[in-house]
């Protein structure tokens, strides 16, 4: 398989767009986390049990939410030091060129399908 890297003026507006949308997703996200503890230890007066395990899920959602998020902008960099190192496109794992098609689909990915499966069976186990 040919392990060719993807041209920098190809993948830069796309990953810069994608980073710029993840940065204000992670911004709402934290903002909305921020007021929604501030709310739970400031509004419990009266709380009964059913009240706080609906805030800790509720909690325990928005936590996830922001995970997801940060772990979305660990990926962004990593793709874009990648691009900047003239290695985008190029899986980190196995050195094969990634399927333009996922990288149309998740352009911070930085493994290529085979390599992304086995990684996820190992992490199974």
């Amino acid at each position: 398989m040919t392990t060719t890297a993807v041209p920098h003026e190809t993948a830069t507006p796309a990953l810069e767009a994608l980073q710029k949308q993840i940065e204000a997703d992670y911004a709402d996200a934290a903002r909305r986390h921020r007021a929604l503890v501030h709310n739970m230890f400031n509004d419990s007066a009266g709380d009964d049990v059913a009240d706080t395990g609906t805030k800790a899920a509720v909690t325990d959602q928005d936590e996830a939410e922001l995970r997801v998020l940060v772990d979305r902008r660990i990926q962004m960099e990593r793709a874009i030091e990648r691009l900047n190192a003239g290695i985008y496109g190029i899986c980190e794992s196995c050195g094969s060129a990634i399927p333009t098609e996922r990288l149309e689909l998740f352009p911070y990915a930085t493994t290529c399908v085979a390599c992304k499966q086995k990684a996820e069976r190992f992490d199974r186990r």
